[in-house]
């Protein structure tokens, strides 16, 4: 298995974890433009630049809104 490979399955098995805090912000009103607010509280937690980014990508493997995440990693 490549480097990239295991990437995007570490990704997608973040993703399958993820699912359930996506529908909840989605389906919520949003009180920050296209929840960033929301999704920024879930990209806080990991310490790593690195572990940030893997984590956005799963968000948005979960179905999370593009423009709340890149809003959000802008502030990191």
């Amino acid at each position: 298995m490549t480097r990239k490979e295991k990437i995007e399955a570490l990704v997608k098995e973040l993703a399958v974890d993820l699912v359930p805090a996506v529908s909840k912000i989605e389906a919520s009103v949003a009180t920050t433009q296209n929840h960033y607010g929301d999704y920024l509280s879930i990209l806080s937690v990991p310490k790593s630049q690195t572990e940030r980014k893997l984590v956005a990508l799963a968000l948005l493997e979960a179905g999370a809104n593009r423009n709340g995440i890149v809003s959000a990693m802008h502030l990191f």
